[in-house]
């Protein structure tokens, strides 16, 4: 290998490093301050009324670019320096120059291709502080004692009030005291590598996402994370609610919903949650807290991910679930990179699952039947 390819090869593996969109988002940063690359963009080198640009990682886990107009330009980080009107000498020379590189094989050279590096691990997040959680145990200990709220909680979602009670004395649900008032609110928790092989992935509370009354005006209520910025000087990302019996990087089953009710309803559709109920081997649901926190999730859950996983994605039925599939370089688009098959279920004239299962008492037999239209039986084994 001549000096300057190993020199240009040593400057794309530093860019990669910087930031966890293979460089693009520290070569941008140089090149075209306050642009920043996304799946979907407005390109940075020409006007743009509406986004036509995206920078993506392939199958092959490489990051590359593409501009969607008639241009039709693509390629990887040279040709996206090119982009700022270089030619491919001059885009190489200033990679290895913003890298810091001499134009010789430096001794530390690692051969690595760049799509096996790992992404960057997420930062760490502070713990939850006293004060919340002291909130979060007093209000799962004041709900276990109101079995009339239970009931109202069961009523206003369709589910059985002995699966209401299960999910209460399991601790998922809390009525925290916020701001003077009782919310309803569920945990917070990130996943972080364990320390022994049995437990490979430690999932640590970080905060709760609680449910606010509307307020004069207002038809619908609202969430907020605890602890947060301006009350704690914390603040908690909008990480996703999830439940499995394993170790998320072991999953062979994904089903990801809008949201944590529609990921415990379908739980319960399924006949895998509740009194007596085993979950099956292998399977997590994932509750995306909104439409919007699919960056959330995959930000931190990526260097996780299991292999040759499947997914099945529940979007609700507005514009916001729209864009998990509709828009190019989507979350199902993203998904579908990083799994071995996805498949997008809508549900019909229903706004969401939970809408759903409560007009029509989605069945197991329901859901198997789905899993096995879509190529996605469940294996034997379950796990307590």
């Amino acid at each position: 290998m001549s000096g300057i390819n190993s020199a240009l090869h040593q400057a794309q593996g530093w860019f990669a490093q910087q930031d966890e969109m293979g460089g693009f988002a520290a070569a941008a940063a140089m090149l075209f301050p306050g642009w920043t690359p996304k799946p979907s963009c407005r390109a940075p080198h020409r006007e743009d009324k509406r986004p036509s640009f995206s920078v993506y990682r392939n199958g092959q886990g490489e990051w590359r670019f593409k501009d969607h107009s008639g241009a039709g330009e693509q390629g990887g980080l040279v040709g996206f320096v090119m982009l700022a009107g270089m030619n491919k000498e001059a885009a190489v020379r200033w990679l290895i120059d913003k890298a810091g590189m001499p134009a010789k094989q430096p001794a530390s050279f690692d051969p690595t291709p760049r799509h096996e590096h790992k992404a960057r691990e997420p930062e760490r997040l502070p713990a939850m502080p006293l004060e919340a959680m002291a909130a979060w145990r007093e209000g799962v200990d004041y709900l276990a004692g109101q079995p009339e709220l239970v009931e109202r909680l069961a009523e206003f979602r369709g589910w059985p009030v002995e699966f209401a009670q299960y999910v209460v004395d399991c601790g998922v649900i809390s009525m925290p005291l916020h701001r003077g008032e009782r919310t309803i609110a569920f945990l917070v928790t990130v996943p972080e590598p364990g320390t022994t092989q049995r437990c490979r992935i430690n999932m640590r509370d970080v905060g709760f996402h609680c449910r606010l009354k509307p307020r004069a005006g207002e038809e619908k209520a609202s969430w907020r994370f605890v602890p947060s910025e301006k009350e704690h000087k914390q603040s908690t990302p909008a990480l996703p609610f999830i439940i499995s019996g394993s170790d998320f990087d072991s999953v062979r089953l994904l089903i990801i919903t809008e949201g944590q009710w529609d990921a415990l309803t379908f739980a319960l559709a399924a006949g895998w949650l509740g009194d007596g109920c085993l979950w099956p081997e292998g399977v997590c649901v994932v509750g995306i807290r909104g439409a919007s926190g699919t960056d959330t999730f995959l930000h931190h859950y990526r260097p996780l991910w299991p292999k040759g996983a499947n997914c099945l994605l529940l979007p609700d039925a507005d514009r916001a679930g729209g864009k998990w599939f509709e828009d190019g370089e989507s979350f199902a688009d993203r998904l579908a990179r990083l799994c071995r098959r996805v498949a997008v279920i809508r549900c019909g004239e229903y706004k969401d699952f939970n809408d759903l299962y409560r007009a029509r008492r989605v069945a197991p037999q329901d859901v198997a039947e789905l899993l096995n239209a879509q190529g996605m039986t469940l294996e034997s084994g379950v796990t307590a």
